[in-house]
């Protein structure tokens, strides 16, 4: 089976996924990536191509009023002839609103294949709903034109009603999360062409970055009173948040600490914000690590991992190191992951007396504090890995063309 990926960057952590597919029996993965850094990949993602198990296609990205594309992306099928396409979906209206690219992907006769994350997708119902209230006041002239004409709405309840088509007309959806169903079910897709492989960073490099890290005489001690967040230093990640949180958690846990793994644009405002809390002694920003043998001595070293805002990922990696997790609400795959007093603790989104009382409750018991990241282990070896991962996009990929 020939599959072809539209990506919209090479995300090391993805493309470690895709490298595994790439290399299962009967599997060939070709990769359509920007040709540039990606206008559709977020600020500070990590882009690589070290250790890269597929071949890739560079195109150059466009866009106009109606759907975003890559250029070439017709004539590059006819040669490819994929047996399966998967795209993001800031691609789907192109393949039904572009006459060529339409017309290549039947000739091929390829299947198609949505892959996203609908934590911020809401159901038909409710996105209808949204249209009958108050809108936003246009940001364009072609907005505000259309408005004047009394043409917005009609357009809005339109381009909704196309997109529920293209979604049932789709061969399968891949998804992270279970919300899944009930979200793309409301928009009358089949409930056999929703698929759920959750998501996983590559477990089986993971395990031999853990043993060499045991088998050195400097093996990583688990600090019970070390938190760790690892990810992007942008907004939505509300790191603000956890440093807000911080004193709070010093005041009943004096030796408490903060380890950041990560860089982005926010870095020196979290960085000023933790001196004017008085925490120039308690929080260290590590920087940007992708060393595997540097990250999984982080990791290896503390025994909460707190994600204070959005992200998904770094929890799976977390979890596979033994730690235990204090989240609220993410991507939406930490409803799966996280198991309220099993393995981690959850707390009310944007509420930093909440967050303080979450990551307290949990180094209260060292003990419990340990079988709870046990328990996180547990999940991974069993649940969540690459092979659960590879297997869950083989059966979709197979289903879709059934």
């Amino acid at each position: 089976m020939k599959v072809l990926y539209l990506a919209n960057g090479l995300p090391h952590y993805f493309n470690l996924v895709l490298s595994k597919l790439n290399a299962s029996p009967g599997m060939e993965v070709v990769v359509v990536a920007p040709r540039g850094p990606g206008r559709h990949i977020g600020d500070g993602v990590f882009q690589s191509r070290d250790g890269i198990g597929f071949r890739i296609v560079e195109l150059e990205e466009y866009a106009n009023r109606l759907f975003a594309g890559f250029r070439g992306l017709p004539r590059l099928l006819l040669r490819e002839r994929p047996d399966v396409i998967v795209f993001p979906e800031y691609l789907l209206t192109g393949f039904f609103l572009h006459p060529g690219l339409a017309l290549a992907r039947r000739i091929v006769g390829a299947k198609l294949v949505q892959k996203s994350i609908p934590f911020l997708l809401p159901d038909y119902e409710t996105a209808r709903e949204r249209l009958r209230g108050p809108l936003p006041p246009p940001v364009t002239a072609i907005g505000r034109l259309l408005k004047a004409l009394g043409l917005r709405e009609p357009m809005l309840r339109g381009a909704l009603a196309l997109r529920a088509y293209c979604y049932r007309r789709l061969d399968a959806h891949v998804n992270y999360v279970d919300a899944a169903r009930e979200i793309f079910g409301s928009y009358g897709v089949e409930p056999d062409r929703i698929c759920v492989t959750r998501n996983s960073p590559d477990t089986d490099a993971m395990r031999r970055t853990e043993a060499a890290l045991q088998a050195t005489g400097d093996a990583p001690v688990r600090q019970p009173l070390r938190l760790l967040h690892v990810g992007r230093l942008v907004a939505e990640k509300r790191v603000d948040l956890l440093l807000e949180a911080m004193p709070l958690v010093r005041a009943r846990q004096p030796q408490a600490e903060l380890v950041v793994v990560g860089d982005g644009p926010r870095r020196t405002a979290f960085e000023a914000q933790a001196a004017r809390l008085g925490l120039a002694g308690a929080v260290r920003f590590a920087g940007p690590v992708y060393d595997p043998l540097v990250l999984g001595r982080h990791f290896l070293s503390a025994s909460v991992f707190v994600l204070p805002g959005l992200g998904g990922l770094s929890i799976n990696e977390a979890m596979f190191y033994g730690m235990a997790i204090v989240c609220s609400a993410g991507d939406g795959t930490e409803k799966f992951l996280v198991r309220e007093g099993y393995n981690g603790t959850f707390f009310r989104a944007d509420d930093r007396d909440s967050l303080a009382e979450a990551i307290l409750r949990l180094m209260a018991d060292p003990q419990e504090l340990q079988r709870m990241g046990e328990r996180s282990r547990g999940i991974i070896e069993r649940e969540v890995n690459i092979d659960t991962v590879i297997d869950a996009y083989r059966k979709a990929f197979s289903r879709a063309c059934a």
